[in-house]
């Protein structure tokens, strides 16, 4: 082919190669008209190959631009002199258009960024770091309609306020001050009196070392529940919008033979999903993977690179076996014959 292949091209055909038996590879010339990307021979059986990229940063950073205040811009300062570790974290929010003028991002990464910096002045290991720190983000505890003695704080002593003609914001205002230990009391005060869901932050993977300077925190935003990693809310429709988007194409129209779709998912919540899927489970649950739907395609290839950036997590589905998880060793500067 006339130009090089794209380095997702060049990722998936690494993967490929890392569970299959690949004799033979030829990179198809797109020509004038759309063509798949790849050509493989695995254990004799020649297999068309289309590759596309799910990218998902411009739609989260999006949302982030919702949350954050009018005068700021960009993305956040990926370093602070207050963390010596590098965290990755993802924040959702329910009530993204209530709670966008009144809280804004900037002020909970603030917080977080001082929430994380207590975790690390434990001097645990990087794993303890990452679990100790989502107990601490976890609002769960704080939930006012769940049973239990740490969300009585917010009323004990309310019918003595009120009777002595309290208001019950500042009420809860003083409250928050004296007992709630949330790293963010201001999202819990929006709970309490506006109904608004606390943003969920999560931190994806452990948390790296700096190896100069300042650690920072690279903050992901979405607006549904991205950031619970043990769901797929996120990851199956990246799969199921790529397949559309591609079946729609035509591009293997006139194939014959078997025809294989490979999805890179380029960062963002869907990423992280499939990450701890694949370190979790071999087969994925059905319930979950088998409403994806690919008429189209005998296969449907999903990966993406690990926090680590070492390996790559990979989920492989088709029409005659089971869904199934993987993690391979990713290639430094994935070969481009």
């Amino acid at each position: 082919m006339d130009s090089e292949p794209r380095i997702e091209e060049r990722e998936a055909l690494e993967v490929i190669c890392a569970l299959e038996n690949v004799e033979r590879h030829d990179w198809l010339d797109p020509g004038s008209k759309p063509t798949p990307d790849l050509e493989v021979v695995i254990d004799g059986d020649l297999v068309t190959v289309e590759v596309t990229m799910h990218t998902v940063g411009q739609e989260l950073w999006g949302a982030a631009e919702k949350m954050r205040s009018p005068e700021r811009s960009g993305r956040w300062p990926q370093r602070t002199p207050e963390l010596s570790h590098k965290w990755k974290v993802n924040v959702s929010d329910h009530s993204l258009d209530s709670r966008d003028r009144n809280r804004p991002l900037k002020e909970l990464v603030k917080a977080l960024v001082s929430a994380l910096a207590i975790v690390e002045s434990t001097d645990a290991t990087p794993e303890v770091m990452q679990q100790r720190a989502n107990e601490i983000l976890n609002p769960d505890r704080y939930n006012p309609n769940l049973p239990g003695p740490e969300s009585w704080w917010f009323v004990d002593g309310w019918p003595e306020a009120a009777a002595s003609g309290v208001d019950h914001s500042d009420f809860l205002k003083t409250r928050l001050d004296q007992r709630c230990r949330y790293w963010y009391p201001p999202d819990i005060f929006d709970w309490l009196t506006e109904g608004w869901n606390p943003r969920r932050a999560r931190v994806w993977g452990s948390p790296r070392a700096a190896n100069a300077g300042s650690g920072g925190v690279t903050v992901y935003v979405s607006t549904g529940q991205g950031c619970l990693l043990e769901a797929v809310d996120e990851l199956v429709p990246a799969i199921q919008d790529a397949i559309n988007h591609k079946a729609g194409r035509g591009q293997m129209a006139n194939v014959t033979g078997k025809k294989w779709l490979v999805v890179a998912l380029d960062g963002g919540s869907a990423s992280m999903q499939l990450e701890e899927l694949c370190s979790k489970v071999t087969h994925p649950p059905d319930s979950e993977i088998n409403g994806i739907q690919f008429p189209d395609f005998d296969e449907v290839w999903a990966f993406s690179r690990t926090f680590d950036g070492a390996r790559h997590a990979v989920l492989r589905l088709s029409h005659s076996d089971p869904a199934r998880c993987f993690t391979v060793p990713r290639i430094s500067n994935a070969s481009q014959t």
